[in-house]
Formats: C-alpha cells, structure tokens, sequence
C-alpha cells in the first residue's frame, strides 16, 4: 500500500511519535497535580502514549488496520473532549486527537498500491558493491540507500521507441509516463535475470537473455531515492505486446525525435530523470550510425 508520498509519510510518522510524547508529559503533568483523579488521568495520558505509538510503527509497517486504528482513536477522543464540561486543561485532548484525525483522513485518501511493500532488495554502494539488503519501503523513503533497478529499451520493426504510461497503483511515479519496461532487481537476483522476468511480467514477452544487448549502467539520484540503472535493448521480432495493468496504464511506440519533443512538453508528466535514459538511446543510435 501507499501512504503517503515518502517524505510526507516520514513527516506523518515523526508528527505521530511526537504527539505520543505530548502524552506523556500530560500523564506527568497530572501526577503533580493535586487531585483525586491524578492518577487516572496520569494512567489515560500514558496507556494514550502507549497507542499512538504503535499506531505509528504499524502505519510505518504499512498496515492497513492502523489507519482506522488511529482514526477511530482521534474521533473518540475529540468527541470525549467536547461532550465533557470542556474546561481549559480538557483542551489539552485535542492538541494531538485534531492531527490525528486530519493525518488518517489524509492518508486514507491516497490510492493503495500493487508494489510490495515488504520485497527484498539490495543495498549497494556507489561502486554498487552489496551492502546488504532492504525493503522497497525503506529504499524509496531513504535516498541514502542506492538500490538495484533494470530498464529495458524496446524497439519495434519501424526502431520506434517504446514508452509507457504508469498505472495509478505505482507506489512512485503513479501516472507518470517513463521508457521502456524493467523493475527492482530483488534481492538474491541478477541484473539479466531481472530483465527477462520484468519483460515477462509487464508485458508477457518471453525473450532469450542473448536477445538483450547491455547499454551500461548508471547511477541516478531521485528526490526520495537512489537507483543504479542498468540498461538493456531489445527488438521485438513477432512478440505481441499484453501490458500488465497493475503496472501499466497506456503503452505507445514513437521515434526518437517525438521522444525529445516529449520530453521537452511540459504537459507531459515523466518519471523522474528520464532524459537520463533519452541520452543513452540518443548515444547508442549516435555509435550505431558512426560505425555503419
């Protein structure tokens, strides 16, 4: 599923601890107070602590149930607040309960993804050497992790270019229009074995790995995340094209010049850093034509 945008969805989540900590000092606000109720109130504000908490692990596990959790948990306590006498310190329930509230309703409003969540994935270093290993949600929240990715160029009979529209449930770049088909190399996964699985997945195009020819790889920053592209191309011979609509929304072949007045249409909404990707098609066709 799809929170929320990373760096939203990290803000959310640090908001989140940060009002389970305005419970606790509530709870120990009321242990110096001189009531009868000092200890209830002192016992509410921490099991209240407590909750919050968790709903904010969960909500960072990406568990759906935590949503409605912290909704419900925000609800009542406002509706708690404004039935009592509501005096001045009765006030303090809706400091954290009003974001709660505006948070989970925020949240719930975003569409939920097909990308799992929990997939495994390298975690390499700028000479992309294996460093371990992460979740897809911990490699797109984080840019400091560089992750392990394939694009593969597909050109028709005519050398058009293939390009694709994301579909609404991609946990990055939903809708957004990028080149090619390829994915996340998952952990325990070669590069080549990834392209022939991606193609496959996308597009149900089964192709021999000696069809893919290796374009190199680079390393790209993104604002959320970062990402060693490795490129490959392949032309279609008699494939016929079944895009995967958990992944794909619209596919069109075009020339390599469309493509540049594409890329330059403001209308037109790309993934990011996609010119990346033009320049290696632009400097293989280049390659190709000197040595012609």
């Amino acid at each position: 599923m799809n929170p929320l945008k990373p760096k939203l969805f990290r803000s959310t989540i640090i908001l989140m601890y940060i009002i389970a900590g305005f419970w606790v000092l509530f709870a120990a606000a009321w242990l110096f107070r001189d009531s009868d109720y000092r200890y209830f109130y002192a016992v509410n504000g921490l099991g209240a602590a407590i909750l919050i908490a968790l709903f904010a692990h969960f909500l960072n596990k990406g568990r759906r149930w935590a949503w409605y959790a912290t909704l419900i948990f925000a609800i009542l306590n406002i509706t708690l607040t404004i039935t009592d006498q509501m005096g001045w310190f009765d006030l303090a329930y809706l400091v954290p309960a009003i974001p709660l509230l505006v948070m989970t309703m925020l949240i719930k409003k975003q569409p939920t993804t097909t990308d799992p969540q929990d997939e495994l994935l390298y975690s390499v270093d700028e000479n992309d050497n294996v460093l371990g290993k992460v979740t897809r949600r911990e490699a797109h929240s984080n840019p400091n992790i560089i992750q392990r990715t394939v694009t593969v160029f597909i050109r028709d009979q005519r050398n058009n270019i293939l390009i694709t529209k994301r579909s609404a449930t991609k946990d990055t770049y939903a809708n957004h229009w990028g080149i090619g088909l390829g994915g996340h190399v998952g952990y325990g996964k070669k590069y080549l074995e990834t392209a022939v699985q991606e193609l496959k997945e996308e597009a149900n195009i089964s192709v021999d790995p000696n069809d893919l020819k290796d374009l190199g790889k680079i390393l790209v920053r993104l604002p959320g995340e970062s990402e060693f592209w490795q490129t490959y191309q392949y032309h279609l011979k008699n494939d016929a094209l079944s895009p995967n609509s958990e992944e794909i929304d619209q596919i069109k072949f075009v020339s390599l010049k469309e493509l540049g007045e594409m890329l330059i249409n403001a209308k037109v909404k790309w993934k990011g850093q996609v010119k990346l990707l033009y320049n290696i098609l632009l400097k293989n066709d280049v390659s190709k034509a000197s040595h012609s």
